[in-house]
């Protein structure tokens, strides 16, 4: 159970550290970008401010697949049989 959930937190780190961090120092300098191009090139702001909040949305829906693999909706609703249950019978669904 300890070797279980330590695995768990280094997956994490390494999900927010290649994946989400990036995502989001991607947003903060996109940002910027629409901040120094409003004022000459409202055009080009205006782009950039589409594709920002494209990325954020990206950024969040990253959150949340980060926050299910933590603990997944279906143990709640279903306790721990039917959640195993549950994603068994998707993992064959898979492989058919």
């Amino acid at each position: 159970m300890i070797s279980a959930a330590e695995e768990e937190r280094t997956s994490l780190r390494r999900e927010l550290h290649d994946s989400l961090g990036p995502m989001l120092t991607g947003a903060a300098f996109k940002a910027d970008g629409i901040a120094l191009a409003a004022q000459h090139r409202p055009e080009r702001a205006e782009s950039l401010a589409i594709e920002l909040a494209d990325q954020l949305r990206k950024s969040v829906e990253a959150v949340r697949q980060l926050a299910y693999g933590l603990r997944p909706a279906a143990l709640d609703e279903l306790g721990l049989v039917g959640a195993l249950r549950e994603r068994r019978a998707a993992g064959s669904a898979r492989s058919r």
